[in-house]
């Protein structure tokens, strides 16, 4: 299983287009029009600093986990005006721009692991141009299958990807207490549905300002983050 859900994870990471390029064909024009980034508001991701922690103990057995903060870190995907053929490649980019992906990294694979992923979307996408946000997270053992979601946000708000059957954004809570602590704008975010395994994390509770909150199984086993702080 852990294999699996590592194929999953890096399935989520490879979302832009025209990301491979083949050597130029003759007489191929290339045409770089900049990079699209996003602002410091727009990030909707708290920063950490290296050797943060997040715990986050079980509501029933008490136990705890422990994820280590380990980066965050921008990349950018090359968006391209022309089709990949159907090995990804591209042999003439024509005019391309390249978008910002930021992602944040807690534990590694195939340990228990958090991903934030946020991306700009390609300016050649005309159908939906919104932001993406992908979540996966794991936790140890093989027993309790991962949570992964993708949904769109803006600078203000975590909204339902156009169109994505699966994961969706069930809630949002202008206040909500977790843990004994109170927060403002805590977003419920359902996941896909993996209905092949009995037991799979379901939902995040997932706040722009302080990160996942809590998260929960179909058989609800619930983890709340401990004392609602980062651990330094």
């Amino acid at each position: 299983m852990k294999n699996y859900q590592r194929l999953l994870i890096i399935s989520t990471t490879l979302i832009c287009i025209g990301c491979c390029k083949k050597d130029s064909e003759p007489g191929c024009p290339e045409n770089y029009l900049g990079g699209i980034s996003f602002s410091q508001n727009e990030k909707i991701v708290p920063q950490y600093e290296i050797n943060d922690s997040l715990e986050f103990i079980n509501e029933t057995s008490n136990n705890s986990i422990l994820y280590t903060f380990k980066f965050q870190v921008s990349d950018y995907f090359t968006q391209s005006e022309n089709k990949p053929d159907s090995n990804g490649n591209i042999a003439c980019l024509g005019n391309y721009y390249k978008t910002e992906v930021y992602i944040t990294q807690f534990n590694d694979y195939p340990t228990n692991w958090i991903r934030i992923q946020i991306s700009k979307p390609s300016p050649y996408d005309t159908t939906y141009k919104v932001n993406g946000l992908v979540i996966s997270l794991s936790i140890p053992g093989d027993s309790i299958y991962m949570f992964e979601g993708q949904y769109a946000f803006n600078e203000d708000s975590i909204f339902s990807y156009p169109h994505l059957p699966g994961p969706y954004v069930a809630q949002v809570y202008d206040t909500i207490t977790i843990a004994g602590q109170f927060y403002h704008k805590v977003y419920l975010l359902k996941g896909f549905q993996h209905l092949f395994v009995p037991e799979r994390i379901t939902q995040v509770l997932y706040s722009t300002s302080y990160g996942i909150l809590s998260f929960s199984t179909n058989k609800n086993n619930v983890w709340l983050i401990k004392n609602g702080r980062i651990l330094h």
